[in-house]
């Protein structure tokens, strides 16, 4: 995803693009990279993260808004589950959202504020003329922005590189679209003709009454497999909300909680991981000093990302990590380094006179 925006960017820099292509519009094509030519049926996180993050903020991506906002922009007649189409539209010079929406569904929050370990923290929001609540620019931000961030980021690599498509990734797809269909089927509203069902179509109330159907009456509205699967979906998307709410209040450790709890039900709800990277995330998460961790996107291979304590606390939580995996797996560790650094910016262009 990272190599992919790079080039779209150089791309669009290069061809004077930047008021037609806008950095939501290189998310979407850096996803239609992955669902044409390498066959990875993706949503938006990667690319979402890779263009759209700031400094020191927390990004939130809606993705089902994401998707109806450009289904509703390619053409009014598109589904609003199919997440393939790419679209070029004029926008201002400036290059910034020009949506009527009165919330972004790529969204971050920062400006002035940033969480604190010591109790709730502030938040004075940007906001326009009208008192509506915009972001801030990225460029607004130094070099040094997140620099004193109460919490550090630590990397940790399994070795393992392993294409996505030759993993379960796409059959988890396939699975979650069963497990819509189905839940969609049993609430009587079924699936429209020619639209691909998404568990984001499901209500949260339609999944808690099927739940506790299965769970009190033993019915099967769904498989366990596909039981599991919609499990993780409405319970992530809750921990997503919850860990706003921290974010905002400047709890590290309850957001870390949340990041721990995402990476237990990656692997026992939607059963992502494999034998290394499971292992690798079992002791990052028990480091001294680290507040929380999970898979890194996909989960089947690449590396855990762990929220920790700043300064010398996180460079001992990536010696102890890197010993532990290499004692358990001497053979990955020359290929699984583990590295403490930040959040930073979103992709930008770096010209000469910025070296």
């Amino acid at each position: 995803a990272a190599l992919t925006v790079a080039l779209i960017h150089a791309f669009r820099d290069a061809n004077n693009l930047t008021s037609f292509i806008r950095r939501e519009d290189v998310v979407r094509l850096a996803q239609r990279v992955e669902h044409e030519w390498r066959g990875v049926r993706c949503g938006i996180l990667d690319q979402g993260c890779v263009v759209m993050s700031k400094p020191g903020a927390l990004t939130v991506l809606d993705c089902a808004e994401y998707q109806r906002r450009f289904a509703k922009a390619d053409d009014p007649t598109t589904s609003t589950s199919r997440g393939t189409s790419a679209t070029l539209r004029r926008s201002g010079s400036d290059d910034t959202d020009e949506e009527t929406s009165p919330q972004n569904p790529l969204r971050w929050f920062g400006g002035d504020w940033t969480p604190s370990r010591h109790g709730p923290s502030r938040i004075d929001p940007n906001v326009d003329e009208s008192g509506r609540e915009v972001s801030k620019d990225f460029w607004d931000d130094g070099p040094d922005a997140g620099s004193d961030l109460p919490f550090a980021v630590v990397l940790a690599f399994s070795g393992i590189r392993k294409p996505l498509t030759r993993t379960g990734y796409n059959d988890r797809v396939d699975e979650c679209q069963r497990a819509a269909r189905l839940l969609l089927d049993a609430s009587g509203r079924g699936v429209p003709r020619d639209v691909t069902p998404l568990l984001h179509m499901v209500t949260r109330e339609e999944w808690t009454a099927a739940r506790d159907a299965m769970e009190m009456t033993s019915e099967e509205i769904l498989p366990a497999n596909l039981a599991r699967r919609a499990r993780h979906f409405f319970e992530e998307n809750q921990r997503v909300a919850n860990g706003v709410r921290a974010w905002r209040d400047g709890d590290v450790a309850s957001f870390g909680a949340l990041v721990n709890a995402s990476g237990a039900s990656s692997v026992e709800n939607y059963e992502c991981g494999c034998e290394q990277i499971t292992a690798l995330w079992k002791i990052a998460k028990n480091v001294a000093g680290v507040f929380g961790a999970r898979f890194s996107g996909a989960g089947f291979r690449g590396c855990v990302v762990a929220l920790c304590e700043p300064g010398r606390a996180a460079m001992d939580a990536a010696e102890s990590i890197a010993g532990e995996y290499a004692r358990l797996y001497p053979d990955l560790a020359a290929d699984a380094p583990v590295i403490v650094t930040r959040p930073g910016r979103g992709a930008f262009i770096l010209r000469n006179e910025d070296q």
